[in-house]
């Protein structure tokens, strides 16, 4: 199966006195080592010596941009306005990509080309970069968007087509200062679903004075606004089918009422891309990770029970050994003094190519489990992460064994 050519991604990186962390956000995307990609940093004339950063990476990076602008959507819209790549993101210069999420994006929209934006699993690091929160898998639909379970789509983890950038209006709104992102967001769901990747992409760095943080009360009032506008706007038909969970104006849903409505605000919610799903290239038409799970064990092994299953999986042995008992044979009958010794390194020769597969196979088990102990180790991730990363891993090892 040939791999498909990875997309060209244009990915913009905003500043403003944004000094102190502008280096690591540059460096965590230049590391990616993803060739097909334009960087593009853009700084609104800072004072506090970003722009020694940023000449020290002219050379680097693809554009860099340095002048007056109107804020961070401002910022933004600039960069973006001459199309540079196919996908489509951005990364603010306080927070980082951890290793492997270009590579990642890039796969997910070069398989899936149904598939019109993504956002990874939320996460979120300290002063020092050390990951200190990662989030469990969670769906988005635009049915919960609108009952009210909207927060957080983690920009940092969040990348989408150039196409659906245009169909929702090919810039960011200019008059949210705050939430931009999440208008931006709205504007998405009227045209497409977002489809969760099982992966950790972008990380967003928790630090005192941040814009996040300090206009919390000023992000909430802009939330509701956007969210106003949509329920305004929503076509009759889509309330219609939804209108026990779709409110007339603006809700922000807790815990208890999440995990009562979790059935019913399900029903909406698009495949999640898996990492076994995405290797394996398993067709994205399930709402279930069960059901993913099963496609991919038959795009691996199709017939993988019973005597049928056990000869596909080892026919190449079952080949060689069928092999050299036919050559033993032949020669046992034309030769009838030596079948004793043909009989002895017939039996060894089959136990020495049982050791054989027996070790390649361990072999693989072993190494699977490497990786997700350099996994843990490399991202310093927390006892969350880590649980999620054996859970995928012992899956694997599930898969493997009854092969």
């Amino acid at each position: 199966m040939t791999k498909p050519a990875l997309p060209k991604i244009h990915l913009v990186t905003p500043n403003y006195n944004g000094a102190d962390y502008l280096e690591e956000t540059i460096l965590s995307v230049l590391q990616q080592g993803y060739e097909n990609l334009h960087y593009t940093l853009v700084d609104g004339a800072s004072q506090d010596g970003s722009r020694d950063i940023l000449e020290r990476y002219r050379g680097a990076v693809s554009e860099v941009i340095i002048e007056p602008d109107d804020g961070h959507a401002d910022a933004l819209n600039k960069s973006f306005a001459t199309p540079h790549g196919d996908i489509m993101g951005w990364i603010n210069s306080d927070d980082i990509l951890l290793p492997g999420c270009l590579s990642i994006v890039g796969r997910i929209f070069a398989t899936y080309p149904e598939v019109s934006w993504v956002t990874g699993l939320p996460t979120t690091c300290d002063l020092t970069s050390k990951l200190t929160y990662v989030g469990p898998t969670k769906n988005w639909s635009r049915l919960r968007f609108l009952a009210g379970d909207h927060l957080w789509i983690q920009q940092e983890s969040t990348f989408w087509r150039r196409s659906l950038w245009e169909k929702a209006g090919g810039q960011l709104d200019t008059r949210f200062k705050v939430a931009n992102d999440f208008e931006l967001w709205s504007r998405f769901f009227r045209h497409a679903d977002l489809h969760t990747v099982e992966s950790m992409l972008g990380c967003f760095r928790v630090r005192e004075g941040q814009r996040s943080d300090v206009d919390r009360a000023r992000y909430m009032r802009e939330v509701d606004t956007v969210l106003k506008r949509e329920l305004d706007q929503l076509a009759p038909d889509f309330r219609e089918t939804f209108c026990n969970l779709v409110p007339r104006s603006p809700r922000h849903l807790e815990a208890e009422a999440l995990a009562e409505l979790r059935t019913e605000l399900s029903q909406a919610d698009p495949p999640v891309i898996t990492r076994r799903g995405l290797r394996w290239r398993a067709p994205l038409h399930s709402h279930s990770a069960r059901e993913v799970r099963d496609q991919v064990n038959r795009l691996v092994s199709p017939t993988s029970s019973g005597w049928k299953g056990l000869v596909k999986r080892n026919w190449r042995f079952l080949a060689s050994g069928a092999s050299v008992l036919s050559v033993a044979g032949i020669v046992a009958f034309l030769a009838p003094s030596l079948s004793i010794w043909v009989a002895l390194i017939c039996g060894l020769g089959t136990a020495f190519s049982l050791i054989i597969a027996i070790a390649l196979k361990t072999r693989r088990i072993i190494r699977t489990l490497l990786t997700a102990v350099a996994e843990i180790h490399v991202y310093n991730a927390d006892s969350t992460y880590a649980q999620h990363i054996i859970d995928q891993e012992l899956d694997e090892l599930s898969a493997r064994l009854t092969e």
